[in-house]
């Protein structure tokens, strides 16, 4: 297999073999060396093959490098002016005609993006669009920060890969018996506190509370004991197992806020600290921080929170004491590196962030068939993923109050791009932009919209009262059928 260059801001990533048939109870979405294995076992073939792909490696990469700045400027204006709103129903597809990002940016109420397209294993090209705030003449830049809410669960999850890699941290231990100054608590007796790490990472170990709203200027600022134990000054509820671990999928930050605890007891530094060291300072993501509240020399540059209105939030922002679950300050371009340095991994690139096998379990799907068949996508170690052979995706998306961001990677193409906004509805327009990137670069598939999702409700309903004819609740004792919130 070809190498791939470690630098992951303007990294290449190694041609792929296919994959192998992948086994439906654990799917590990990427295993890049079994079939080049087993063809390499014949000395002569072995030296052949390492030419060839080496060489077809090096002309589709240098040929990617060596685009014509023309080209790169055409395919920029391309996205630029290829915006189309979502269907608005899934059996009416949408034929509208292709609109500005400016003009997208004024219907949806944003007023500020920044965006990082990713091709040919490298950031092509970066770009802020807007302003900082509604109504100022700061523009967003490419160093402009912004809160990148749940992709901070996806960061946290690589850096707790490495301790796993480095033999700190085990996958199946229960973490209470690591944890020193907390311990997961069960709601009830009938119900184990023995939580893992691997259900953690996967939101599958029955911990509640899905989500933080963060807390506005002015209002005092938990600690993060306060947080897991719901005391005051935190406003969200105490962190506890409040389901059998390991049935069902549950998306729960409250779960990464355990991660969190153990990722700073185990590092023996507080965690912003520990994430800068060891893994935002190594990728060269400068113009990232879990430092919280942001420091003053930070926040001249961050972009400000909107209503859904286009109104600016009161105090600027809402702060996230949940850095793991929620309180990444980044850039589109710093992202992108991280992305870069897990599809580097996954195609075993030269001092790779993580090795394969590390790489395997953090890409192997862990979401029970009911959750991934109504979501449209599956949930690994920390990344969402979707698609299969070089359709194959994963990242993860975020929603703050008057933030929303999303960062998808290709490992198998080498593309991939992120977006992020200072508004309540650039989910909508972050979605609008990643369909039209997804045109200028000819992706292997389309990101799914409102209208692409819209069709799973009334077939998931259908399916469900069908369930429920068939195996009817009982009139005494638990229902025979259970169904999870995700």
């Amino acid at each position: 297999m070809a190498k791939a260059s470690a630098a992951y801001s303007c990294s290449s990533v190694s041609s792929m073999t296919r994959p192998g048939r992948q086994k439906r109870s654990a799917r590990p979405a990427l295993i890049p060396f079994n079939e080049a294995g087993a063809k390499m076992s014949n000395p002569r073939w072995s030296i052949r093959s390492f030419v060839l792909l080496a060489a077809l490696s090096t002309a589709l990469l240098l040929s990617a490098w060596a685009r014509p700045p023309q080209q790169i400027a055409q395919q920029q204006l391309d996205v630029e002016r290829g915006l189309r709103p979502a269907p608005r129903s899934w059996w009416k597809p949408s034929q509208q005609a292709k609109l500005s990002l400016t003009d997208r940016m004024a219907f949806h109420h944003v007023p500020g993006v920044s965006l990082a397209v990713i091709d040919g294993g490298r950031v092509a090209w970066a770009r802020g669009y807007g302003f900082l705030h509604a109504g100022n003449d700061a523009r967003v830049s490419t160093e402009t920060l912004f809160q990148a809410a749940s992709i901070s669960k996806a960061v946290t999850a690589t850096a707790a890969m490495m301790l796993v890699q480095d033999g700190r941290l085990s996958l199946d231990r229960p973490v209470n018996d690591t944890l020193r100054s907390w311990k997961v608590p069960a709601a009830s007796p009938d119900l184990s506190a023995d939580v893992t790490l691997r259900q953690l990472l996967s939101h599958t170990a029955g911990i509640g509370v899905p989500g933080y709203l963060g807390y506005p200027a002015g209002q005092p600022v938990p600690r993060l004991l306060d947080v897991l134990r719901g005391a005051a000054p935190a406003t969200s509820p105490a962190v506890r197992v409040e389901r059998p671990a390991g049935r069902a999928y549950a998306y729960s930050g409250g779960g990464y806020e355990v991660l969190q605890l153990l990722l700073q007891e185990t590092g023996g530094e507080p965690f912003p600290g520990l994430m800068q060291r060891r893994l935002l300072q190594p990728l060269g993501m400068t113009h990232s921080t879990f430092t919280s509240p942001l420091p003053e020399t930070w926040r001249q540059r961050a972009a400000e929170a909107h209503s859904a209105a286009g109104q600016p939030l009161p105090g600027r922002w809402h702060t996230y004491p949940e850095l793991a679950a929620a309180g990444l300050w980044s850039t589109p371009s710093d992202l992108a590196r991280w992305l870069l340095a897990l599809s580097g991994s996954a195609n075993a690139a030269n001092n790779a962030l993580l090795n394969q096998a590390t790489m395997r379990e953090m890409l192997t799907d862990h979401t029970p068939g009911l959750a991934r068949w109504y979501s449209g996508h599956a949930y690994s170690l920390g990344l969402k993923l979707r698609g299969r052979g070089q359709a194959f995706s994963f990242g993860h998306t975020g929603i703050n109050q008057g933030y929303r961001a999303v960062a998808v990677m290709y490992p198998r193409t080498g593309q991939g791009a992120v977006v992020m906004t200072n508004g309540e509805n650039g989910e909508a327009l972050a979605q609008e932009i990643l369909r039209s990137v997804a045109a200028a670069y000819h992706w292997p598939d389309e990101p799914p919209g409102r209208g692409a999702e819209l069709i799973w409700l009334p077939v998931a309903s259908l399916v469900l009262l069908g369930l429920l004819r068939a195996y009817p609740p009982r009139k005494r004792g638990r229902h025979s059928l259970k169904f999870s919130s995700s």
